[in-house]
């Protein structure tokens, strides 16, 4: 079983929250669950990738490239994580607002509970919360066969380079049409404030 670790990028490079994530996938590892994988969804994304392989404590690059993965679209990233996560224990994203949009699409279609803010682990199975007033830790477990977590970045260093991971290139999903970018018109043409909307 491996831990996956899908990552937030510009297409050019792995945001700095994603390093973070690495590092809490790499703690999993050491509790015995086997290797972590790194996902780089996206379009003309692969310098991304390519860095991607320098990580430390990253063992593969999982790359799709497809115009569907273009400006991280979380319906179609989601649908990309669950072609691949057959051999999955965990799925894990930083607690960002994206990662938190797509664990919680992740989690819905594999039909378990995504569990939220992790910042330390117990076991493969239990852990270390932030609450959400983020001044006292409390503990969660999760019994689903695969666990699928957003990881907060204070709770990981982030993970350094010297990595020598391979890049295996994957089929990118087709668009699953569910969260196309929507274009609101006002009656005079011109898109309304939102608050007054």
């Amino acid at each position: 079983m491996t831990v996956l670790v899908v990552a937030e990028h510009d297409s050019t490079s792995l945001k700095g929250e994603t390093l973070h994530a690495i590092t809490a996938a790499s703690e999993l590892v050491l509790l015995g669950s086997g290797e972590v994988h790194l996902l780089v969804a996206g379009q003309q994304a692969a310098d991304a990738a390519i860095a991607a392989t320098r990580v430390s404590g990253v063992a593969r690059v999982i790359y799709a490239e497809g115009k569907f993965l273009a400006h991280g679209l979380v319906d179609n990233i989601a649908a990309q994580v669950l072609a691949i996560s057959q051999d999955c224990s965990h799925i894990l994203l930083p607690t960002t607002a994206w990662g938190e949009r797509v664990a919680a699409r992740v989690a819905s279609m594999l039909g378990v509970s995504p569990v939220s803010d992790v910042r330390g682990f117990l076991s493969l199975n239990s852990f270390e919360l932030l609450n959400d007033v983020g001044n006292a830790i409390s503990t969660s477990q999760s019994r689903g066969e695969i666990k699928v977590l957003t990881v907060q970045t204070t709770g990981f260093d982030a993970a350094g380079q010297g990595g020598t991971a391979t890049i295996e290139g994957v089929k990118a999903i087709v668009d699953s049409r569910i969260s196309p970018i929507i274009r609101v018109k006002h009656a005079k043409g011109a898109c309304p404030e939102l608050l007054a909307a």
